[in-house]
C-alpha cells in the first residue's frame, strides 16, 4: 500500500502526485470572507454537484426531493445575498455532469450566475470502490488494512484520468459561459482513521486532491476549497456514521461552507451582478420496472405541476432524475417571434440512462390554453415539438432528456380582420374614421364657400 500513491500518479500524470494539504487540528472557525458590502446583491448562486451539494439526508428535504437549505450552497448564498439553484443531484458522477452542463436549462443559470460552486468526483471513486467491495461492512469495520492488487491499481489509474478529463472539460465548458468565480471542491474523505478503509481511501483521495487543484488552477478565476484537510480527523460530527451515512451532518455542511468562504477570501472584487434567473430544481427516482414522478416545482404564480410516466422496463438501470423550472420573463430571449413563454420545464438524466419505451410529460399550469404549443431547446435554438395542449395542461411524449417551453400568442387570435394592438374587429372602428374623414371633407367645403 505504501507505493499505492506513486503507483497511482505515474499512470495518471505528474500533475497527479501532489501532496494533501496539512490536516486541521480542529474544528475551522468561519472563515474572514469578501467583504459583504462588495458583493452585488440580487446575484445567482449556482451550485453543480452531487448529494453532497444538495444535502442529502438532512432533515428538510422532503425525502430527498428538494435541495436542502442546510446545504452549504444555501449557507453561502445566504452569506453573499445571493439567491440559489442548486443543481446537486444525487448519484451523480463527473461522467453525469458533462452530459448535462451544455444542456440549455444549465447553460442559463450559470450564464447569469455570479458564483459557481463546484463538488463532484466522489461517486467516481464510491463506484469503484463498491466494486472492489471496499464499503461492505465487514471492511469498513475491520481495524486490518486493505490492500489493492496492480490490476485494481490499473482500474483505480483509469477512473481518475476519466475524472481528470471530466473536470476539464466541465470548467471549459463553464468558461465559455461565464467568467463569475468557481470554488472548486477537494473530496473529503468519509472514513475515520483506526479503520482500515481508511488509509486506502485517504491515499486515493490525496491523488484526486492533486488532480482537483491542478486543474483549477489551469483556469482563471477558480479557487480551490480545501474539504479534504477540513475533514480530517473530525468524520465523527462532520459525517452522519453514526447512521450509516457518508454524507455530511449539518455541521458539515457548515464547514463546507466556510471553506469555499476561506477560497474566495483572496478574491476583493465584486461578484458581478447575475441575469434574472430564478430556477427551482427538484430530483426525481425511479426504479427499472417503471413509475410516475409528479410534483410541483416554482412560485404561485409561475408554479409548474408535473407528472413524468414511465411504461413498465422503461429504464435499462434504476435512475436518478433532475428537473428545474424557470419564471417565463428569464427565458423571453428564448421564445419564438410573437410568442411569449407561458411555461418552463427542463429534465436532466444521468448520462448512462437509455430509454427502451417513450416517457410521458404532462405539465400543468392555470396560464396554458388551447393554441399554445411547445418548443424544446437546444445549443441550435428552439425546435416545435408534437404535444397534446388543453385548457391548463400540455402532454409531451418523448425519449430524450429536453428544456421544454410551453409558448402562446402575444395576440389573442380574433375571427375576422383584426388589429395587431387591440385584436378589436377592425371594421367598427374603420367605419368610424370614414365617417370622420366626410365630415372634414364637408366642414372644408363650407369653409371654401364662405371665403368665396
Amino acid at each position: 500500500m505504501g507505493g499505492l500513491k506513486k503507483k497511482i500518479g505515474g499512470l495518471v500524470g505528474a500533475a497527479c502526485a501532489t501532496g494533501m494539504l496539512a490536516v486541521a487540528a480542529a474544528p475551522p472557525a468561519r472563515a474572514a470572507t469578501m467583504p459583504v458590502s462588495a458583493v452585488k446583491t440580487n446575484g445567482q448562486l449556482v451550485a453543480l454537484g452531487d448529494s453532497i451539494t444538495f444535502g442529502f439526508n438532512l432533515s428538510d428535504t422532503h425525502q430527498n426531493t428538494i435541495p436542502s437549505a442546510d446545504a452549504f450552497p444555501a449557507l453561502m448564498g445566504k452569506k453573499y445575498h445571493l439567491s440559489v439553484t442548486n443543481f446537486g443531484s444525487p448519484g451523480w458522477t463527473s461522467t453525469d455532469l458533462v452530459a448535462n452542463v451544455t444542456t440549455p436549462n444549465f447553460e442559463r443559470a450559470v450564464s447569469g450566475a455570479s458564483l459557481i460552486t463546484l463538488d463532484i468526483g466522489s461517486n467516481d471513486l464510491l463506484h469503484f470502490a463498491s466494486h472492489l467491495g471496499l464499503l461492505n461492512p465487514t471492511t469498513i469495520e475491520s481495524t486490518y488494512g486493505v490492500t489493492l492488487t496492480s490490476a485494481d491499481e490499473q482500474a483505480l489509474a483509469a477512473v481518475i484520468a476519466r475524472f481528470k478529463d471530466n473536470l476539464v472539460v466541465t470548467l471549459e465548458t463553464l468558461r465559455k459561459e461565464t467568467s463569475a468565480p468557481i470554488v472548486l471542491y477537494t473530496l473529503y474523505n468519509p472514513f475515520p482513521s483506526g479503520i482500515g478503509v481508511h488509509d486506502v481511501t485517504n491515499q486515493i483521495q490525496t491523488v484526486v486532491d492533486g488532480v482537483i487543484e491542478s486543474v483549477g488552477k489551469a483556469f482563471p478565476n477558480v479557487y480551490i476549497a480545501h474539504a479534504h484537510s477540513a475533514f480530517a480527523s473530525h468524520q465523527e460530527t462532520y459525517v452522519d456514521l453514526y447512521r450509516d451515512d457518508i454524507h455530511p451532518t449539518v455541521l458539515g455542511q457548515q464547514v463546507l461552507a466556510s471553506v469555499g468562504e476561506a477560497a474566495l477570501a483572496a478574491d476583493k472584487q465584486p461578484l458581478p451582478k447575475s441575469h434574472d434567473v430564478a430556477q427551482a430544481t427538484e430530483v426525481g427516482y425511479v426504479g427499472q420496472a417503471g413509475g410516475t414522478m409528479s410534483g410541483i416545482l416554482g412560485a404561485a404564480r409561475t408554479s409548474v405541476g408535473y407528472s413524468m410516466s414511465f411504461p413498465s422496463h422503461d429504464l435499462t438501470k434504476s435512475s436518478t432524475f433532475l428537473f428545474s423550472s424557470e419564471i417565463p420573463s428569464a427565458l423571453a430571449s428564448v421564445a419564438p417571434k410573437q410568442t411569449k413563454i407561458v411555461s418552463d420545464f427542463a429534465v436532466n438524466f444521468e448520462a448512462s440512462v437509455k430509454l427502451t419505451k417513450p416517457y410521458q410529460l404532462t405539465l400543468e399550469n392555470s396560464s396554458i390554453q388551447p393554441g399554445d404549443e411547445v418548443y424544446v431547446l437546444s445549443a441550435s435554438g428552439a425546435t416545435k415539438v408534437n404535444a397534446s395542449v388543453t385548457t391548463g395542461k400540455a402532454t409531451i411524449v418523448s425519449s430524450m432528456p429536453g428544456d421544454y417551453v410551453v409558448v402562446g400568442p402575444t395576440v389573442a387570435a380574433v375571427p375576422g380582420a383584426t388589429k395587431p394592438v387591440t385584436g378589436k374587429p377592425i371594421f367598427m372602428e374603420g367605419g368610424l374614421a370614414l365617417l370622420l374623414l366626410a365630415l372634414g371633407a364637408t366642414f372644408l367645403g363650407l369653409a371654401r364657400k364662405r371665403r368665396v
